[in-house]
C-alpha cells in the first residue's frame, strides 16, 4: 500500500512538470509567432515573410501569400 502512494505522487509531480513544460514551449511559440506576424504585417503587403525571414521555411499547405480565390 505504501509503495502505491509513493508512486502515485511521482507520478503526479511528473505530470505537472509536463504540463508546466509543455505550457511554457506553448507560450513561447506563440509570442515568436506573433512577433513574426506583426513585422510582416507592418512592412506591408508587398513583403514577402520568406524575405524577412529567410531561415524559416515551410509554412504548411494551407499557407498562402496574396489574395485567396474562393472555389466555386
Amino acid at each position: 500500500m505504501l509503495y502505491m502512494r509513493s508512486f502515485a505522487k511521482i507520478a503526479l509531480v511528473l505530470a505537472a512538470f509536463t504540463t508546466v513544460a509543455v505550457v511554457v514551449a506553448y507560450r513561447a511559440r506563440k509570442e515568436t509567432c506573433t512577433d513574426m506576424l506583426s513585422e510582416v504585417s507592418e512592412e506591408g503587403y508587398e513583403t514577402a515573410h520568406d524575405i524577412l525571414f529567410p531561415r524559416n521555411r515551410g509554412g504548411g499547405s494551407r499557407l498562402h501569400y496574396g489574395p485567396v480565390l474562393p472555389v466555386d
